[in-house]
């Protein structure tokens, strides 16, 4: 898959029209996207060379098992989740009253975040390794991994011949992973809806492997099956996220085995769990950003009180 990155990157600057080298630098960005997902996958295992597919998509997987491994898995949807917090104050997904003007600002907040979140992150990035001012946060292998996005734009600036064209289509190329990840996998996708439990909602347990339920959602569109396409998918979207947050350490490509076995457990102990329609994410998470008064039920599990 790495070798098809680099094809796609080399097929950007050999395209002589600027609308197809666009286009090309826009797909190349949407599968670079899927990268993001497959890291995800690896950097919760044994140390390994796979976790740096992120950082193909613009991403550091150093810094992402820090904040996604410590924080937003042991403490999914709380004040310690770092993925929930990562856009306070201008964004809050915590239950909270907005006025007009606060969830307007929000939501405009959210839209250039989408866009911009990868490029900036980059370049962010990349100043830190080039003054030397890292905070000793990467090792020897995360810091050559920085390195691949720059040999992107390197092999964009040889074939176009032009360094203003070729940072263009890197950026464009980098917002377009930054779109997909963002709108497609991180915010529509498990936790990121005002029918997930967040802090200061109602909370029937705590359990931790119950909280972990009533924190995710699933997309009804997402297979469980057990078959090749299926598990691809997964890996790569963040499927079957809830057992994802209950196994994290089991590769993604055999959670579908699971599934059976969670159902049946689930029936046993009273546990309800829904899955939810694109339509019904995307109107949860703009209910979210707008503001929304605290739930006062959970929406996995057996109703028990107030915590």
């Amino acid at each position: 898959m790495a070798f098809i990155s680099f094809l796609g990157t080399v097929g950007t600057g050999l395209i002589g029209s600027p609308v197809g080298a666009a286009a090309s630098a826009i797909a190349s960005g949407i599968f670079n996207g899927a990268f993001i997902g497959i890291g995800h996958n690896f950097l919760h295992q044994r140390d390994n060379v796979r976790r740096h597919y992120q950082d193909i998509a613009g991403l550091s997987s150093a810094e992402f098992r820090m904040h996604h491994a410590l924080s937003h898995h042991p403490y999914t949807n709380t004040v310690m989740d770092a993925e929930l917090n990562s856009l306070l104050p201008e964004v809050s997904f915590f239950p909270v009253k907005k006025t007009t003007a606060e969830a307007i600002k929000a939501r405009l907040a959210l839209s250039i975040s989408c866009v911009a979140a990868v490029p900036v992150w980059q370049l962010q990035r990349f100043a830190r390794l080039v003054s030397g001012w890292d905070g000793g946060r990467y090792a020897t292998s995360d810091k050559l991994a920085q390195l691949i996005p720059v040999a992107q734009l390197g092999i964009l600036t040889a074939l176009r011949g032009s360094p203003k064209g070729a940072v263009g289509l890197w950026m464009l190329s980098l917002m377009s992973t930054s779109n997909l990840f963002l709108w497609l996998n991180f915010l529509t996708g498990p936790h990121f809806n005002d029918e997930c439990w967040h802090q200061g909602d109602m909370l029937d347990s705590r359990d931790w492997g119950l909280c972990q339920v009533q924190t995710s959602t699933e997309r009804a569109d997402m297979s469980h099956k057990d078959n090749l396409s299926a598990n691809c998918i997964n890996v790569a979207a963040f499927g079957l996220h809830h057992l994802h947050h209950l196994f994290p350490t089991i590769d993604a490509s055999e959670l579908s085995k699971l599934v059976p076995l969670f159902e049946e457990h689930c029936r046993e102990w009273g546990v309800t769990f829904e899955l939810m329609s694109r339509e019904e994410l995307r109107k949860g998470l703009w209910k979210c950003v707008d503001g929304y008064e605290p739930n006062d039920r959970p929406r996995n599990g057996i109703f028990r009180s107030k915590l």
